[in-house]
């Protein structure tokens, strides 16, 4: 009897001198295991109501420092993170450099739009002679499984990249490599997506010829709501469907281990480009909700250098700042990229905003006088001020949000520039609706500099 086995490890880390020292030796049957009874492809699984809840949860991961990408960079309104879509080459560069000392996470996201899953694949070829397993042969290939949002679209593209086939010693070559991914809402009742499974073969040779394969897949819009759904109403009409990735060798015998089963990958989408305004979310219509955004300003940026000034002294100096500590000793200031502390978007409620701002010129009014408009710039008389004030007056930690929680989480006001102000809240605005966070999604501000 002749069988396969197929498991993954990090990319770069197969060790092809072990395995070809292991040629022709006994492996004992206890270490390959028991065939996987999945089938063909992956099933929808059955979570308790706190694990879907948990999946729901946004903004659970910000970009980490060794993940950079096009997504970090500083706010720009033509930028529209959609379109800057994950490519095989720099997702299989990102899993091949990742330090060896770690562990690389699952996926890389690019943005808040595309992502992507990297690995080398490992199938070993065994012959049973006397009722012992014995290694004869083995096959190595790098994949990367991409998922980019459409733009404008409640769909996605999914694609499967192969690299360096590599034979070592006696391997079938005639083998078929099924690769595919599971597409499905997470409750336990919800619409399999359209179509439900995208699935991709060949042999080797079949796949050297054609490496790159993209499937669309929908997202029905009929399923089933996240509960508690923020929004008013329901009228965005979240929902929460995963893409899983796998690997199949078809027809080999217990003890094979033929199926690999990649970890899936949760994406949110919502009707609130099209219900509520294409300036509250855009980009696509569906998203990485776990990952937070990341706003990004720099004080070396004149159109909104003294605004960035401010974010910089309120998350690094609070003290520098007013009200400071005066009140609050142990005064903070949310929102700095890297910390456990995010801002959460306040859209829907106008009179929230409208509160959070009016109180912010209250405070400048008191610790800059009711004349903190007057910049009395003799290279610019024209020059006036704004109240600039940092949480953002859209946002959940706003000044009189803050007041309200009575703790010891803090604000911080300034009179700036007013076309520095302005220039820094459409920067803002144009980020919130491009990276598509909703209500109450989370996301960081980084000062550059």
């Amino acid at each position: 009897m002749k069988f396969e086995t197929v498991r993954a490890v990090p990319i770069g880390r197969a060790d092809v001198a072990e395995l070809t020292r292991n040629l022709g030796r006994v492996v004992p049957v206890d270490a390959i295991g028991v065939a996987a009874e999945k089938g063909d492809r992956p099933k929808r699984r059955d979570r308790t109501a706190a694990e879907l809840a948990e999946l729901a949860r946004p903004g659970k991961y910000s970009f980490a420092p060794r993940q950079p990408s096009g997504a970090l960079r500083i706010a720009d309104e033509e930028f529209r993170p959609v379109r800057d879509r994950v490519n095989a080459e720099e997702c299989r560069n990102f899993f091949r450099n990742y330090p060896k000392d770690d562990t690389p996470p699952p996926y890389w996201f690019k943005n808040r739009f595309n992502a992507c899953h990297g690995i080398t694949l490992l199938s070993e070829h065994y012959e049973v002679r006397n009722g012992r397993p014995f290694l004869t042969g083995a096959m190595t290939v790098d994949a990367v499984a991409m998922v980019s949002m459409n733009e404008n679209s409640r769909s996605s593209e999914v694609s499967l990249r192969l690299w360096d086939w590599n034979k070592i010693g006696e391997y079938p070559t005639d083998k078929k490599w099924v690769f595919g991914a599971g597409c499905w809402e997470t409750a336990p009742r919800g619409k399999d997506c359209l179509p439900d499974s995208v699935t991709h073969y060949g042999t080797p040779d079949q796949w050297k010829n054609n490496p790159e394969r993209t499937q669309t897949i929908q997202y029905p819009t009929d399923g089933m709501t996240i509960p508690e759904d923020p929004s008013p109403h329901g009228i965005e009409q979240r929902q929460l469907y995963e893409i899983d990735p796998y690997v199949y060798l078809p027809d080999s015998p217990p003890p094979a281990k033929t199926f690999y089963d990649a970890p899936s990958v949760p994406q949110r989408c919502d009707q609130g480009r099209t219900a509520v305004s294409p300036n509250y979310v855009r980009g696509s219509d569906c998203v990485f909700h776990e990952q937070a955004g990341v706003f990004q300003l720099s004080v070396s940026d004149d159109r909104v250098a003294e605004s960035a000034q401010l974010i910089r002294d309120a998350i690094d100096n609070v003290s520098s700042t007013k009200p400071g500590t005066v009140d609050k000793p142990n005064a903070w200031i949310p929102g700095k990229f890297g910390t456990a502390h995010p801002l959460h978007r306040l859209y829907h409620d106008q009179i929230g905003r409208d509160n959070n701002g009016a109180a912010a010129i209250e405070a400048c009014k008191k610790y800059f006088t009711p004349n903190y408009k007057d910049r009395n710039d003799p290279n610019d008389p024209e020059a006036t001020n704004d109240c600039d004030e940092y949480p953002f007056r859209t946002t959940y930690q706003g000044v009189q949000f803050t007041i309200n929680d009575n703790n010891d989480r803090s604000y911080a006001v300034r009179p700036v520039l007013s076309r520095q102000n302005q220039k820094a809240g459409d920067l803002l605005g144009q980020f919130m609706a491009n990276d598509h966070l909703g209500e109450e999604d989370p996301f960081y501000v980084w000062i550059h500099d």
